[in-house]
């Protein structure tokens, strides 16, 4: 027996978040396991964690332009599921054909926020290919659009990238999200089409920086003043220098809207689970956290640092429409994902195999500032293992810092700092690779003016 199914990942969506304002989806599950941990830190590395099982070292994808197209189907779960169609459906630009994420998939549409129709002109593309300048450039616009073959979609292109950017200048909440609807609205139609077994892969970016107010979003997790604002932050740039107390209305205001997000776009998600059918299961996670400033022991912002914490590594892993034999309160690897969704697909037993490990190669950007004088601290290469079913956690560093937390009333304690010998070898038989060795052989790609613009908007650059 086979059965569809679709695994939703909530890019960016950390777990205290989903369990205080997913009230909606969390009604619906069949399992919601309370101890997931993705494999890393930001979108690269994990997602390719996701599908292969292993970690970056060893699949070698960790780098801010990553060569996707290098990856096999076969080198992923999806070589399990024989006689299943994949299709992927996604707004991230990582896990999309411009870094040739798609080869992976038989069908694949790219959803941007500001490009609501994927057949259409890419007004993106355009404003960074063309040459001409103020007003001229609106009509060289214009003319490709009326000889285009989607002429009206291409024009709707247009006005929904200007409208994009006026909205995060004006103080007024836009009328429309960031692709969190059209993503599932296809999704739907993909099912629908279905007359084979079938895979989906979707990725939603709406909890993604930048953010801006939304109509859709419940207005009472914004304070007033936050509702009008959008704030403007380099994540990057605050973590390295220590900007903190520059920004502290920007990262308010960005707390609110984040809560905001996650309660939207779970509750979407929740509609559009309530809609599938019996014959399709749903996989909801996420492939990282987010910092926001909240930690203990030093502030943090954002999700390119080489940091190992619970914001970021801790997310759900919910299962709606799905009857497995699992204890949902034992931790659970992202590494094992591609067993689950394996298990639920051919309806066979699901068994844990993968340890809780997790690993970051340094900075999550493109060209990252290393005439920064503390660059070698923010560029070290991480590890992190869970062990005694999670009790205890080690975290190491290529500069040869190690950290033992054990973990006391939910939350982790650090208990010991010192070197490497800290780590038992429980811990780094784990890894088949030195840590200092991280980032050999990553498998990167050149990209474009337009694709860089994109990640700097992302804060990938």
């Amino acid at each position: 027996m086979t059965r569809n199914v679709v695994l939703l990942c909530l890019d960016t969506v950390r777990y205290d978040h989903f369990e205080r304002h997913a009230d909606d989806l969390q009604a619906i599950a069949s399992h919601s396991f309370e101890e997931c941990r993705t494999a890393s830190t930001w979108s690269v590395p994990s997602h390719a964690s996701m599908f292969t099982g292993v970690l970056p070292h060893e699949h070698g994808f960790h780098s801010a332009t990553p060569a996707f197209s290098d990856l096999d189907r076969e080198d992923t779960f999806l070589s399990d599921l024989e006689g299943f169609r994949f299709v992927g459906v996604s707004a991230n630009p990582y896990a999309s054909p411009v870094f040739g994420f798609d080869k992976l998939f038989d069908d694949f549409y790219h959803v941007e926020s500001s490009m609501p129709y994927t057949e259409g002109l890419s007004p993106s593309k355009f404003w960074h290919k063309s040459s001409t300048e103020d007003w001229t450039r609106y009509i060289e616009f214009l003319k490709l659009c009326v000889q285009h073959d989607h002429p009206v979609k291409s024009l709707a292109n247009g006005v929904a990238s200007q409208t994009e950017n006026l909205f995060q200048k004006l103080p007024v909440v836009k009328p429309f999200d960031d692709g969190c609807k059209r993503i599932l609205s296809r999704t739907r139609r993909v099912l629908d089409e279905s007359e084979q077994p079938m895979f989906v892969f979707v990725n939603i970016m709406d909890a993604h920086g930048p953010l801006t107010n939304v109509r859709g979003y419940d207005q009472s997790l914004i304070a007033k003043e936050h509702r009008n604002r959008s704030p403007d932050i380099d994540a990057l740039a605050m973590n390295m220098d220590g900007t903190f107390d520059e920004h502290e209305e920007d990262i308010a205001s960005y707390r609110d809207l984040y809560a905001a997000a996650v309660e939207y776009t779970t509750r979407r998600v929740a509609e559009f689970c309530k809609r599938v059918d019996d014959d399709t299961a749903v996989v909801v996670t996420a492939d990282h956290g987010e910092q926001l400033d909240d930690e203990t022991g030093g502030r943090r912002f954002g999700h390119v640092t080489p940091d190992m914490a619970e914001t970021l590594l801790h997310v759900p892993l919910t299962v709606i429409n799905a009857d497995l034999s699992v204890d949902e309160s034992k931790p659970i690897s992202h590494l094992d994902l591609g067993n689950l969704v394996t298990a639920i697909a051919t309806e066979t037993e699901f068994e844990k195999r993968q340890p809780l490990t997790a690993e970051v190669a340094g900075l999550g950007v493109a060209h990252p500032p290393s005439d920064h004088e503390d660059f070698d601290y923010w560029n070290r290469m991480s590890r992190c293992v869970y062990l005694d079913d999670g009790a205890s956690k080690y975290v190491w560093n290529s500069l040869g810092v190690a950290r033992h937390y054990e973990r006391n009333g939910g939350e982790y304690v650090l208990e010991h700092k010192g070197d490497p010998d800290l780590i038992p070898a429980d811990a780094t038989g784990l890894f088949t690779r030195d840590i200092g060795d991280m980032r050999a052989d990553g498998k990167t790609a050149d990209v474009d003016a337009a694709v860089e613009s994109k990640l700097e908007e992302l804060g990938y650059l």
